[in-house]
């Protein structure tokens, strides 16, 4: 018969917590029926899974889920306040309807197009070396906050920028398309 060893230290002990509240909120999110409660529960499952990376030792990483998870959370809250649950049945014509979901769409794969081609055009253009990938840092710099921040700042500003601007651009279509209709008056 063998002995099975099951003293488990306290990093281990958060990593099988984290694991099981992860999973179990995975599960709510997908067999809830309110998408309230659903984004809540995705939520605490990418703070779940923030703590998994901070009991493996990496912090940066944990911090970094914590903040896409709740941000992530708050915009997909903001999105079924503004578009799902609140709407009364819907008037518009499916021509309508149609239009308004083709042209943003072309409108984006089209600003998407631009994008890639220009980050191409720069690769090309700087002599053989990549200008969208950085530098792997020196092993004396490689957990320190300052330099990864300086790099980002450095070497990414533009993309950024290009991230910055398709989430302003996101939230300002989202509230055109919230908006109510104002009805015609007839004469």
């Amino acid at each position: 018969m063998a002995i099975v060893n099951t003293n488990l230290t306290l990093i281990e002990l958060v990593y099988w917590i984290c694991s099981a509240v992860a999973l179990g909120a995975a599960l709510t999110a997908t067999f809830m029926s309110s998408i309230r409660f659903a984004i809540l529960s995705l939520w605490v499952c990418g703070l779940a899974v923030g703590g998994i990376f901070l009991s493996q030792g990496a912090e940066l990483l944990a911090i970094t889920q914590w903040i896409i998870s709740t941000l992530g959370a708050l915009c997909f809250i903001f999105y079924s306040v503004m578009l799902g649950e609140y709407h009364s049945e819907e008037t518009t014509p499916l021509k309508r309807k149609l239009v308004s979901a083709i042209l943003p769409t072309l409108a984006g794969l089209g600003f998407s197009g631009v994008i890639w081609l220009g980050s191409r055009s720069l690769s090309s253009a700087n002599a053989g070396a990549n200008a969208l990938n950085m530098a792997p840092p020196s092993p004396e710099n490689a957990h320190n906050l300052a330099t990864i921040g300086k790099s980002l700042m450095d070497k990414q500003f533009l993309s950024l920028q290009i991230l910055g601007l398709t989430l302003f651009l996101v939230v300002v279509g989202a509230g055109v398309i919230a908006r109510p209709e104002m009805k015609e008056k007839s004469s």
